[in-house]
């Protein structure tokens, strides 16, 4: 079989095992927001490669989650904080991620709390009004997340035409904004005799939650009535994948993390390079992707193939060969053995043929 090969930013690289085209649907959010801009420079960049992206405009992180869940070649951008929030919720809520996984990080968008006077913590929101966003929407999902990881429960309003206005007849205790850019009936707005941003820090997040986010400033220029820069948070958005449970879902995940290493620096050259300098290459981006991803996906079949009751006796052979084959890929991995793509690619495509033997017998 011939190598598979990808030219990325000028530089030929090649992951063998498979020759065919892939193509990719990436979920991204609001045709115009900094995700789904991104993501179209990244396809383009990606235009002479085996791996070809599709970037899809949504409503945001819930809505990629939903079309990832029936998508099984499918990317998204995600909120990370809402990802794990959901990951930590109820059944409904962790069925949204539950073949899901992150794999790789992209930029930050920062968070604007504005508060109505009197609120002076994080604690006075207990139980009050605090408008953002529809039901559903994106933005709720961010304060939502925000909320649990703050411990507390406001009563969420969705917005409306007149939103500082009901901040000064204390109608809403607080507004969250989620943007790097002033909000510009804010910017009109007479002063902070009215109402105020709340600064959020860090420290103000428990430990487990602050890897979802990290510090930021809104500059005193961004409203002329701020007298001084304050502190704020920021959350992440990364790509994630769905399930890798495929030969080709790995190659997916594989590529696009490689596509973004090769054409780092060319895309911080470009219309969204501030964003794409927040975006680091992943760790290990030069090296062995594809043999874990395989890894996985033949570990996860076999554990699914041992919870058949009543399995048949005529898919026994072909499961245990599965069986043999993941132990070498498994010791493989543990020895760092250069072998590792072809031992856990041997493995997967015999678990799949082990599971195309039980699914004969239905």
């Amino acid at each position: 079989m011939k190598p598979r090969q990808i030219l990325a930013g000028g530089a030929l690289w090649c992951c063998a095992l498979s020759a065919q085209a892939l193509e990719a649907l990436v979920y991204t959010g609001d045709p115009d927001g900094s995700s789904h801009h991104m993501i179209s420079e990244l396809a383009q960049a990606a235009e002479d490669s085996a791996l070809q992206l599709k970037p899809v405009a949504t409503s945001g992180t819930l809505e990629n989650l939903k079309r990832l869940s029936e998508d099984a070649s499918g990317l998204a951008v995600v909120v990370d904080s809402v990802f794990a929030n959901l990951a930590d919720g109820d059944a409904s809520r962790r069925a949204l991620v539950a073949d899901a996984s992150l794999i790789h990080p992209l930029h930050y968008q920062t968070l604007q709390l504005v508060v109505a006077p009197g609120i002076s913590s994080i604690d006075a929101l207990q139980a009050r009004p605090v408008i953002a966003g529809e039901s559903g929407s994106e933005l709720r999902a961010v304060a939502v997340a925000l909320a649990d990881a703050l411990g507390i429960e406001p009563q969420w309003l969705p917005a409306a035409a007149n939103d500082l206005g009901r901040l000064t007849t204390n109608e809403a205790a607080a507004m969250l904004v989620l943007s790097d850019q002033p909000l510009q009936s804010l910017v009109d707005f007479p002063g902070d005799e009215y109402l105020e941003i709340f600064p959020l820090t860090i420290s103000d997040l428990p430990a487990e939650q602050r890897r979802h986010y990290r510090s930021a400033r809104i500059d005193a220029a961004l409203y002329p009535w701020l007298e001084q820069p304050l502190e704020t948070l920021a959350v992440r958005r990364s790509l994630v994948s769905a399930g890798a449970d495929s030969k080709d879902q790995c190659y997916r995940v594989h590529d696009t993390v490689r596509l973004i290493a090769a054409n780092l620096e060319e895309l911080r050259q470009g219309p969204n390079a501030a964003q794409w300098r927040e975006v680091a290459a992943v760790d290990g981006q030069d090296g062995n992707a594809l043999g874990p991803c395989f890894l996985a996906a033949a570990r996860d079949k076999i554990q699914r193939l041992e919870t058949i009751e009543d399995f048949p006796l005529h898919a026994e052979v072909a499961l245990g060969i599965a069986k043999s084959r993941l132990e070498r890929a498994e010791q493989a991995h543990q020895n760092g053995d250069a072998k590792l793509d072809w031992l856990a690619a041997q493995a997967l495509s015999a678990a799949d043929r082990a599971l195309e033997r039980v699914n004969q017998a239905d």
